[in-house]
């Protein structure tokens, strides 16, 4: 677990806010214009995104373990899926801002 846990943080640009300067919020708002910034509250919403994609897919496979229990292994599946659709559809909407789309 600890292992994945660095593996999101590392992967939601914690070393690039570390290392680089972001700008500051208040100027341009919590997202940087551009793909080559980026500020420390769109490193926390990027993490939470990838977060909520890995906890649907981690529901998504133990749906499973509950076939004796059709309406459990449902919540399971459907409760998923649904975290990861609110991901997809979070971390997309970021992209389009950030590129003007």
């Amino acid at each position: 677990m600890a292992l994945v846990a660095i593996g999101l943080v590392a992967m939601s640009g914690f070393f690039y806010v570390a290392v680089e300067r972001p700008p500051p919020i208040g100027r341009e708002g919590a997202l940087a214009y551009g793909l080559n910034r980026q500020t420390g509250v769109e490193m926390l919403a990027v993490l939470l995104g990838y977060s909520m994609g890995l906890g649907g897919l981690y529901l998504v496979y133990s749906s499973r373990k509950y076939s004796h229990n059709p309406s459990a292994a449902t919540l399971n599946l459907v409760s998923g899926c649904a975290l990861l659709v609110l991901s997809l559809l979070l971390l997309s909407s970021m992209y389009a801002i950030k590129t003007g789309y």
